[in-house]
């Protein structure tokens, strides 16, 4: 059965895969029509592999999605206590962090001032082949940038 070609246009860079087989939930891909068409069917299983696990309330591609280990790198899980890394492109370094900062866009208007602020997060979070920081903990002060 192919998945990609159950997807369904349902708006401008919009396509909806509706819930088949064991998927718990429809799963939405943000890409243009030249990226749905250059799309693979391993991408598609693997998106309706990640709408049928446990916990999960919402998948979602992102334009730049593409075939990864388990989901979809560029694909977004919506879950109920369930934390899947698989999506964020850990294999290469692609990931995303998310953390809360006191800064305005004031504290980082200047290049020497946002490149600062880069390097001392790199100081504390790895990212990439080599780069472990063994026993650090994220405690990042903005004032000090």
């Amino acid at each position: 059965m192919s998945f990609k070609y159950q997807a369904q246009k349902v708006g401008d860079a919009h396509y909806v895969l509706p819930r088949c087989g064991t998927m718990k939930v429809e799963a939405h891909a943000f890409i243009s029509e030249p990226l749905f068409e250059a799309s693979e069917e391993q991408l598609w299983r693997q998106l309706a592999s990640g709408a049928s696990y446990d916990g999960v309330t919402g998948a979602y591609l992102m334009p730049d999605c593409h075939p990864g280990f388990g989901i979809p790198t560029g694909c977004v899980l919506i879950t109920d206590k369930t934390l899947i890394q698989a999506g964020s492109g850990y294999d290469i370094s692609c990931g995303v962090l998310y953390l809360k900062v006191n800064l305005s866009a004031n504290s980082v208007r200047s290049w020497d001032k946002r490149e600062r602020w880069v390097q001392e997060v790199e100081k504390r979070i790895s990212t990439g082949k080599n780069s472990f920081v063994p026993n650090m903990r994220p405690s990042f002060n903005s004032r000090q940038v």
